[in-house]
């Protein structure tokens, strides 16, 4: 008979209590306490649905200064790595911990193309049914748990392996990989849609929004 209130909470929830600002008629509250208090919805929009392995002998190291953050992806063709800009203040605050990559695994330069292909063939999704039902089942009638599906696969080259920078100039100068790549990331995608068709979510978010 109304629309719905479903506010992102959570975000303004771990900042206030990390910095111990939080009003008092909230102070002590849990945060379903809070939207109970406030006559909201749940957006549900963190439910767990899956999680991410590899497998064929690909593992992961991790290197943190104060200021960055290296991941590097170790596979029995070679090596590639990203850098995360850390930014420290932002997690004294309660934010995200990290601002953005310096530096993304797709780089100018063809060897890298067949570790990164090698790395996406080794990606597999995990399910957490017994995860996602119950995150809906403590969300009770406050809101639908919608577990994130993904982004398609050129987008997920932009925002997360080459950079929207270079995307197009990497593109241009290695079409045949970045075409690979797209091609390799479109089966990953499919693994992970029949996860999700199979899986107790009567609705998934394709993209972002």
């Amino acid at each position: 008979d109304r629309l719905p209130w479903a506010p992102r909470l959570e975000l303004w929830y771990r900042a206030r209590s990390t910095q111990g600002t939080l009003p008092p008629k909230y102070a002590g509250k849990s945060l379903p306490q809070i939207r109970e208090m406030l006559g909201c919805g749940h957006s549900g929009r963190d439910a767990p649905i899956y999680r991410t392995e590899y497998v064929g002998g690909v593992e992961t190291r991790v290197e943190e200064t104060e200021t960055r953050l290296r991941k590097t992806y170790v596979t029995p063709v070679g090596e590639v790595d990203e850098l995360f800009r850390v930014d420290n203040e932002a997690k004294r605050k309660g934010y995200s911990t990290t601002d953005g990559k310096a530096e993304y695994i797709v780089k100018d330069d063809p060897k890298t193309f067949e570790v990164v292909r090698y790395l996406f063939e080794n990606t597999r999704f995990v399910p957490l049914y017994d995860e996602y039902n119950q995150y809906q089942k403590e969300m009770g009638e406050t809101g639908e748990a919608v577990p994130q599906g993904g982004y398609d696969p050129f987008w997920r080259l932009m925002e997360e392996f080459v950079g929207l920078s270079y995307v197009y100039f990497i593109h241009n100068d290695h079409p045949r990989e970045m075409d690979m790549l797209c091609d390799v990331l479109g089966e990953r995608q499919n693994d992970l849609h029949r996860l999700l068709v199979d899986s107790p979510a009567r609705v998934f978010v394709h993209g972002s929004h």
